[in-house]
């Protein structure tokens, strides 16, 4: 009997590192994290795993060791080097991980700086590469290979042409290319990974040697805690200060208020008691005003929002959709937005630091799942939440102009405090790390008492639209073969025969 897969997945990589087959192997630990990461239990709860960065290290020394042997490496010429060295998987339109990568960037103004991009999922487009470094002077080069061996032979080539005296580990959840490749120079320069994707298994988090590098508090005290790296360093999501401030006393809030959610559509689309499509109804029901939603939504998605809407009366103009803007904080001062409502059930750490930087009062969902779904703790203590449908729909109603200015000048003080370093603080703080001298400190945790019958309630019914989901594809499995024809067309010819009245006798 065998208790656990991940041995069979060891035993698969060893083989295929003995038959240099490196992308199969790249491709089955891959596989093996995002099968894991769809699971229903994981999200929030499973962060990291030194078994299967150990798997990582296994395939790229392995590979290194194979095809670089002859590469003469000297630590000098990457320690005296004054470039920085972005590796990423992908660089998207939407979604904030391009905006973290060009503040990663700017910190090192003084550096040349190169990205990286593996494209693992082999979707990126042109769009995508230019359009958040349009106006930038960094080096991009994008993978064009679809097998992961050429991919990490392109990424371990151009880490060798550049040899960068700083290295910083951008990737996504199942990247093993990305860690495979870096593995071997972990040692040779100073290597960081940093979490971005944090609620769910990322390869990387436990990577030999590199500085880890949490970008909120909720994933410090999670890595230090629950994952055991005691050196890791909190290197906070900053977002540059545009001193745009939303005017919340010029706002004519009783009569027409302003709400605005922002976050790529699957912060909001999984699976959830209280879906954002009903929510948004009790939103325009509860007060007059509008609703600006900025980001793109499947279309499947906005004609189910609309159908809610007009089925309760609503003029649907109230519900404006803005697909992509090319600087949220200023779209909110655009737009005049009186209130921010956090995304739900996955709330969007860098959309609520804009929202505060522009001094927005912010409602977030104190939601029944884990801390990294919340994401509270990332906001200032007193901000406006709610737990259940209702306290939203009360919130909505009843908050006041009085409220609102107050809660601006908390949330425009707390970033400040908190989320505003420039370029300069950063780049000195990643030099404190590199030595184990990081200064500073993440804000306290906030208390998280999450509605567990809410939670049971959640994960029944998930488990509930599992087991029909898996009932339907066994059977349309079962209806492409040759034995269910042949059943189905005995079970016609017995209801012919008894439809007539005859016996059938074998």
């Amino acid at each position: 009997m065998t208790y656990s897969t991940y041995y069979i997945l060891k035993k698969e990589i060893k083989e295929y590192i003995k038959k240099r087959e490196y992308s199969l192997a790249l491709n089955s630990i891959s596989a093996f994290v995002w099968g894991l990461m769809n699971s229903d239990f994981a999200g929030g709860n499973v962060i990291g795993s030194r078994k299967l960065d150990e798997l990582c290290e296994s395939i790229g020394l392995s590979f290194f060791n194979r095809y670089f042997t002859d590469v003469l490496i000297n630590k000098k010429d990457f320690s005296s080097s004054n470039k920085v060295l972005i590796i990423c998987t992908g660089l998207y339109k939407y979604g904030g991980t391009s905006l973290v990568i060009d503040d990663l960037a700017r910190a090192h103004k003084n550096m040349s700086c190169s990205i990286l991009a593996t494209n693992t999922f082999n979707d990126m487009t042109e769009d995508d590469k230019k359009i958040r470094f349009e106006n930038s002077s960094y080096e991009i080069k994008l993978c064009e290979s679809d097998e992961p061996a050429d991919k990490m032979f392109w990424l371990i080539n151009e880490i060798l042409d550049i040899k960068p005296a700083r290295i910083l580990l951008l990737n996504y959840n199942q990247d093993s290319v990305v860690i495979s490749s870096a593995a071997s120079f972990v040692g040779l320069t100073d290597v960081f990974f940093y979490h971005h994707a944090d609620y769910n298994l990322c390869l990387g988090v436990h990577l030999a040697g590199a500085k880890h590098l949490d970008p909120h508090n909720i994933g410090f005290f999670n890595c230090r805690e629950n994952e055991g790296l005691q050196k890791n360093a909190y290197f906070p999501l900053c977002v540059r200060d545009q001193f745009s401030i939303a005017d919340i006393s010029l706002a004519n809030v009783d009569e027409n208020l302003t709400t605005c959610s922002s976050a790529s559509f699957h912060k909001f689309a999984n699976f959830y008691l209280y879906p954002y499509s009903e929510l948004i109804v009790d939103r325009l029901i509860a007060r007059p005003g509008s609703h600006i939603h900025i980001g793109k939504i499947p279309i499947s998605n906005y004609e189910d929002i609309i159908k809610k809407i007009v089925g309760n009366n609503i003029d649907p103009d109230r519900f404006k959709l803005v697909e992509w803007v090319p600087n949220l904080w200023k779209a909110f001062i655009e737009y005049k937005v009186d209130l921010f409502i956090s995304s739900f059930p996955h709330s969007s750490g860098r959309t609520s630091i804009e929202a505060m930087g522009a001094g927005l009062p912010v409602l977030f969902h104190d939601g029944y799942l884990t801390r990294f779904h919340v994401g509270k703790d990332i906001v200032y203590p007193d901000v406006l939440s709610w737990k259940t449908p209702e306290d939203f729909r009360k919130i909505i109603a009843n908050v006041s102009r009085e409220q609102l200015e107050s809660q601006s000048k908390l949330s425009r003080e707390f970033y400040l405090n908190n989320y505003a370093l420039n370029d300069d603080q950063l780049r000195d703080e990643l030099d404190r790390i590199a030595v184990d001298q990081s200064s500073l400190i993440p804000p306290p945790l906030l208390p998280h008492r999450p509605d567990n019958l809410d939670r049971l309630i959640h994960y029944t019914h998930l488990s509930h639209l599992n087991a029909i989901n898996q009932s339907n594809a066994t059977a349309h499995s079962f209806m492409q073969t040759r034995s269910w024809r042949f059943t189905h067309l005995f079970r016609l010819i017995i209801e012919k025969f008894r439809k007539f009245g005859r016996k059938l006798s074998f």
